[in-house]
């Protein structure tokens, strides 16, 4: 029996359409790669969540939501959800890569923490106003 060729409809991705680079950062979930696409040679930031973790954290609607959230809203100060795919295991959101600073690295100390932590509240603020404006969150009274 031949193999169904799918007209029309765009390839499924997985992992295998990217080569890692390296290890950007580490989370409780899962792990950020820096990869570069394959067929285009694009370079990307890959959030890999393990599914188990998610399920058994009880995280599953809020990581719906994250990518959600990512795939409808367009803004400068966002970054772009180009890919998402999953396999057995995992969860992979491919998004732009922008060169930064952890936040962890950011707040330094303790003496730090509290004024980088209040820019990072109000920044969580501003984009919530955002996601706000959008029309993707509706907050009632």
């Amino acid at each position: 029996m031949k193999p169904r060729v799918r007209l029309g409809l765009p390839k499924k991705l997985s992992i295998e359409d990217f080569t890692q680079l390296k290890l950007i950062g580490r989370g409780g979930f899962g792990r950020v790669l820096l990869v570069r696409k394959k067929d285009n040679q694009q370079i990307y930031a890959m959030k890999v969540l393990k599914k188990r973790f998610i399920v058994a954290q009880n995280q599953v609607t809020h990581t719906t939501t994250e990518r959600n959230v990512m795939v409808k809203l367009e803004h400068p100060f966002l970054t772009k959800l180009h890919f998402a795919f999953q396999d057995e295991k995992n969860l992979y959101f491919v998004m732009d890569f922008i060169m930064g600073v952890n936040f962890s690295i950011i707040c330094g100390g303790k003496r730090n923490f509290l004024r980088k932590g209040l820019n990072f509240i109000l920044l969580r603020l501003f984009l919530l106003f955002l996601i706000y404006m959008s029309g993707v969150l509706c907050i009632g009274i």
